[in-house]
């Protein structure tokens, strides 16, 4: 099993994945972003979504104002069904676009978590998927067999065994984050990070 939400595999996206993801400090951990080329890209791609769903919509109820359209009994069936047709796909493109097409790593080192954030080009984000520290097995790197697509740093999750891909790039930039990971994971480093941060009490002083 293998989970792949929030990346797009399209040539014109994956050759931004070559150069190193953005990683951002923050009082509770960090967060992991795709390169800023990719991200630009994502953006792109979102507007060009949102603008072809609006269009579907357009070709959806449009045909039924076209002058000389056939409003006959017989036509009527497939008109609506085409309707249908059209306006779902555009529904689906404009979610699309809303939701956006990248996918962030926050890892949590204050509450042993990590997370999955899903983000549009406007930077609204929403949660697809939250894992704690415990719940993953091992932080692999998931060579592609294609040289148009990127190797993907994923997680494997100890209770079902499947994989998480959570970040797409060049392997030698996802060396040192998945290095990383694994030491933030590890119960001997939290622990000694842990005890390195808790005050004296007033007997051992």
């Amino acid at each position: 099993m293998s989970a792949r939400s929030g990346f797009v595999e399209l040539g014109v996206v994956t050759e931004g994945l070559r150069a190193a993801p953005i990683v951002s400090e923050t009082y509770w951990g960090y967060v992991v972003r795709p390169p800023e080329a990719y991200l630009e890209r994502a953006a792109v791609i979102e507007i060009v979504s949102t603008f072809a769903g609006v269009l579907m919509f357009f070709a959806a109820y449009g045909h039924w104002l076209l002058p000389g359209t056939d409003l006959s009994l017989s036509v009527i069936p497939v008109k609506l069904v085409s309707t249908l047709i059209f306006a779902a796909m555009g529904a689906a493109l404009i979610w699309t676009g809303r939701q956006g097409m990248v996918q962030e790593l926050h890892v949590d080192t204050k509450k042993e978590e990590i997370r999955l954030v899903q983000r549009n080009r406007h930077g609204e984000g929403r949660l697809i998927a939250l894992f704690a520290f415990k719940e993953i097995a091992s932080v692999v790197l998931k060579r592609s067999k294609s040289a148009f697509s990127p190797t993907r740093l994923s997680l494997r999750i100890a209770r079902s065994g499947g994989f998480v891909d959570i970040l797409p790039s060049d392997e030698n930039e996802l060396l040192p984050i998945r290095d990383r990971l694994i030491v933030d994971m590890s119960p001997r480093f939290r622990s000694d990070s842990t005890s390195r941060r808790l005050p004296k009490s007033p007997a051992a002083a």
